[in-house]
């Protein structure tokens, strides 16, 4: 091991445990059954090397052999994303590529779990649509269903939706057959399966359409202002949608509320909406922030208050 092998690996020793926000005393001494919370979720505890070595490896002076290296890395991939390999962590500073990381024990946080209403602008008028998104976990991971294109409340907030999202998971011939029920105005509505990814600061949703024409949708938050430390369930927030052109429409970018369906209901009528939701056109860069994000969350407080 050169000199610089050694100094980066100490440097993303110690940055492995930052992450964590956690101590290899912690890991090694502690069980999940334990109630310190600094070793909750932590996976891979068996994989690291004894006490000992670990303690060692704080010394900037050791020098550890490619077997302890090797372990290390396993346990860091075991609960930080995006993996890595044991040359990375040899000859990478891990620090400076940081926000690109995230604990894998977010990818199911449950809090997020639950059926949540959508609003946003109408692709062909001055309307707004109304969506419903459910996030529900199948096979250890967070999966999602979302159905956009509702014009009414009457529908938005009808029993036969309703009925549709009451499954523990909504399959495509589910909603066939609500489609089927629909009358013809209101058969403009869509159908998408996706995967959810959480970070500490945002949501991601891939979705694709399961049509023939294979339309795609990507929703993503910010969650910055809903840190992990909470435990209530997820109110909502301001998205970001970019839909592919293999639909009816052209590529579109638009905003979506997302509001928790044990909170509230929002008419689609609103007046306040259009000005929530519609984006300025600067020329510049758009950014989804915290701030903008507040905004949203305000107005949907204020929705609540108003319907006490």
């Amino acid at each position: 091991m050169t000199p610089k092998e050694k100094e980066l690996f100490h440097q993303n020793y110690e940055y492995m445990w930052d992450k964590l926000n956690t101590t290899h005393y912690y890991v090694k001494c502690y069980s999940n059954t334990d109630r310190s919370l600094r070793v909750q979720n932590i996976e891979g505890r068996d994989i690291l090397p004894s006490y000992t070595v670990c303690s060692k490896c704080m010394d900037k002076e050791y020098e550890p052999s490619m077997t302890i290296v090797r372990k290390i890395v396993n346990f860091f991939n075991l609960n930080i994303s995006p993996q890595i390999s044991t040359r990375q962590f040899l000859h990478e500073n891990l620090l400076l590529t940081d926000k690109s990381r995230y604990l894998n024990r977010t990818l199911f946080d449950q809090r997020f779990l639950g059926i949540f209403y959508g609003y946003y602008p109408s692709a062909s008028s001055l309307s707004i649509n109304g969506a419903m998104l459910k996030i529900y976990t199948e096979d250890d991971m967070l999966r999602a269903i979302l159905v956009t294109g509702i014009r009414s409340d009457e529908e938005l907030y009808g029993n036969d939706l309703a009925n549709l999202f009451s499954h523990e998971i909504v399959h495509k011939h589910d909603f066939d057959q609500y489609y089927e029920t629909r009358s013809v105005n209101n058969q403009r509505c869509y159908f998408y399966e996706g995967l959810v990814e959480l970070t500490n600061s945002s949501l991601l949703i891939t979705f694709r359409g399961v049509d023939s024409d294979q339309r795609k949708l990507v929703m993503t938050l910010n969650i910055e202002c809903f840190p992990t430390g909470l435990t209530r369930p997820y109110s909502g927030g301001l998205a970001f949608i970019l839909t592919s052109s293999d639909g009816p429409f052209d590529v579109r970018f638009f905003k979506m509320g997302i509001v928790n369906s044990h909170l509230t209901r929002i008419s689609l009528d609103d007046e306040r909406l259009p000005s929530i939701l519609n984006i300025t056109d600067t020329g510049k860069e758009i950014n989804l922030t915290s701030t903008v994000d507040r905004v949203w969350y305000e107005f949907i407080l204020d929705n609540v208050n108003k319907n006490a």
